[in-house]
C-alpha cells in the first residue's frame, strides 16, 4: 500500500535551519535533509562579477526566480516504499508541492509510484521554473518526471 509524505511546518522550519529529519509515521520509516543549504548565497558569490551585489533585483529585473536559500530535499526510505506524489488527475499532492515551491526540487531514494500512476504524465506546472518544461504549451503534458 503507498504512503503521502506530508511534512508539518515546524518539520519545514526544522530541514531548513537543522540536522536532517527523522520519519517515523503510518509506514513512512526514513530521512529527510536538505540538499544544499546556503544556496542562495553561493549562487550570489558566484555571479557577483556579473550581477553586482544585488542578484535579487538582477534576477526580477530578468525575469529569472530568485536561487532558493536552500535548496532541494533529499528523502531516503530505509526500505522500498511506494509513495503517493499525485492524485488521479496527476496533480502533484498539495504537501509534495509546498516542498517543490519551497526547496525547488525533491528526491526520493528507495521510493516508487504505485503500479497504476509508472506509465502516466503528470500535470504539474510551476511558472517560475522553465527548466523543466519539456514539451510545447500545445501539449496536455508538458513536464516530464525523472
Amino acid at each position: 500500500m503507498a504512503t503521502t509524505l506530508e511534512l508539518s511546518a515546524v518539520e519545514i522550519d526544522r530541514l531548513i535551519t537543522g540536522a536532517p529529519l527523522r520519519l517515523n509515521r503510518g509506514g513512512l520509516i526514513g530521512e529527510a535533509a536538505v540538499g544544499i543549504r546556503g544556496y542562495d548565497t553561493a549562487i550570489e558569490g558566484h555571479f557577483a562579477a556579473e550581477t553586482g551585489d544585488n542578484l535579487k533585483v538582477f534576477c526580477q529585473g530578468s525575469g529569472i526566480a530568485y536561487p532558493f536559500s536552500s535548496f532541494g530535499v533529499i528523502v531516503s526510505f530505509d526500505r522500498p516504499t511506494d509513495i503517493n506524489i499525485h492524485d488521479d488527475d496527476h496533480v502533484l499532492a498539495p504537501a509534495l508541492r509546498q516542498l517543490v515551491e519551497r526547496f525547488g526540487v525533491v528526491i526520493f531514494r528507495n521510493a516508487a509510484v504505485p503500479g497504476q500512476h509508472r506509465e502516466a504524465g503528470q500535470r504539474n506546472i510551476f511558472p517560475d521554473r522553465h527548466f523543466h518544461i519539456d514539451r510545447g504549451p500545445a501539449q496536455d503534458n508538458q513536464i516530464s518526471m525523472f
